[in-house]
């Protein structure tokens, strides 16, 4: 399943992580009047793949991370 990623909190914008470690690419959002405009998207395999994306984020932030999952639209916050 397909999933908008970021993190859950402004301090933390590290885009380069997400898109060169976990994988994830920028999306347009079909908007050209209002932001975002793009958007980062991951695609999420099952809990495993989940789980292994939070133990690389673990990794790289030195801490336990978690993930606030929504499916309304499908969004993933890194909770660092």
């Amino acid at each position: 399943m397909y999933f908008q990623i970021d993190f859950n909190q402004s301090d933390f914008y590290d885009d380069n992580f997400l898109i060169d470690v976990l994988g994830a690419y920028w999306v347009e959002t079909g908007s050209d009047k209002y932001p975002p405009f793009e958007v980062l998207k991951i695609e999420v395999e099952d809990f495993k793949h989940l789980e292994d994306i939070l133990r690389e984020v673990d990794k790289k932030y030195q801490t336990i991370s978690s993930a606030i999952i929504s499916f309304d639209s499908p969004t993933i916050f890194i909770e660092l």
